[in-house]
Order: structure tokens, then C-alpha cells, then sequence
């Protein structure tokens, strides 16, 4: 059998085109699984940090969450203790009118009063300094302690230890409303 040379060439040029198509076939085939690798690298990093996005995002809320209660918290606290101070003062206001303090002479005991708006009515008091006696007002004049002056002088004491107290408390929640104000607005910060 003789073999026809232009068919042999055809069929050997048909094995090394086939030969060449397979090989491009397996190297698309090994590119496209490199490539599916990629891609499913890519897109799991891409997941991780959508994910990780979302918890931040979450912490971000919670903490925006947290420094709103802590600013509603210390606004509480600021009226608490602005209330507290206005009560203080109105304690000292009142303890003023039973007893004005220490003062020179009868004239510095009327201007004192007329400076800080207390009326003289009877019973309130003030240490003469010069004398050394704790002087009481009648109602028309100034008069010296005597017996019946006691019962003044305990309300005074009573309205003076009030007032240390009220004013103790309106400074200590004053401090407690600055310190929450604080970290509020700390909290705030970060969260933005």
C-alpha cells in the first residue's frame, strides 16, 4: 500500500493542529481555574470585610447609643444640681434673714441688710464684733442677747447647718453632672 505523500502531510499537519488545540485548551482550562480562584479569594475577602464593616458599623451605633444615655444621664444630673443650688441659696437667703453674720457696729448691721435685700424683722441677729455680743433686732432697734433671743439663735443654727448641707450636696452633684457631661461628650467624639 502506497501512502499518498500530500495526505500524509495533511494528516500529520491535522495531529499537530489537534496536538496544538488540546495544549491551548488545557492552558484556557488552567486559566480559568486560576482565574475561578481569584475570584473566590476576591470574593471572600470582599465578604470578611463587608462583614467587618457591619460590626463596626454596629459598634459605631452602640456606642452613639451609649454616649446619648450618658448625655441624657448628665443632663439629669445638671438639673439635679442646679436645682440643689437653687435650693442652697434659698436656704442661705433664708438663714440670712435670721442671722447676717459678723459685723462692726448697729449702722454696718442696717446697710449689710439693705445691701443683700433682707428685711429687718424681728429676730434677726448679727455678731457685734466690737463688742463681742450677738446683737437681735426687735423690730424698731438693736438689742443685746438676752433669754429670750435663744430660740432665735438655735433656728439660726439650724438654718445655717441646713444650708452647709444643701450647699454640699448642690456642689457634689455639680461635679457628678460635669464628669458625666464629659465622658459624654467623649463618647459622642468617638462615636462620630
Amino acid at each position: 500500500m502506497t501512502y499518498d505523500p500530500v495526505a500524509r502531510t495533511l494528516a500529520q499537519n491535522a495531529i499537530t493542529m489537534a496536538t496544538i488545540a488540546e495544549a491551548e485548551v488545557h492552558d484556557a482550562q488552567v486559566g480559568a481555574l486560576a482565574s475561578a480562584a481569584k475570584a473566590t479569594s476576591q470574593a471572600n475577602l470582599a465578604s470578611s470585610k463587608a462583614d467587618m464593616a457591619t460590626g463596626q458599623a454596629l459598634a459605631a451605633a452602640a456606642s452613639q447609643t451609649a454616649a446619648a444615655q450618658s448625655a441624657a444621664t448628665a443632663t439629669t444630673q445638671a438639673s439635679i444640681a442646679s436645682a440643689a443650688s437653687t435650693s442652697a441659696s434659698a436656704l442661705l437667703q433664708s438663714f440670712r434673714g435670721v442671722f447676717m453674720g459678723a459685723l462692726p457696729t448697729d449702722a454696718a448691721a442696717n446697710a449689710f441688710a439693705i445691701a443683700q435685700s433682707i428685711p429687718l424683722s424681728p429676730g434677726v441677729m448679727y455678731e457685734n464684733t466690737t463688742s463681742g455680743k450677738f446683737r437681735i433686732w426687735s423690730g424698731t432697734a438693736w438689742g443685746d442677747y438676752d433669754a429670750t433671743a435663744a430660740a432665735s439663735q438655735a433656728n439660726a443654727a439650724l438654718a445655717a447647718s441646713q444650708a452647709s448641707a444643701s450647699a454640699a450636696t448642690a456642689s457634689a452633684q455639680a461635679g457628678i453632672a460635669t464628669t458625666q457631661a464629659t465622658a459624654a461628650a467623649a463618647q459622642a467624639a468617638a462615636a462620630s
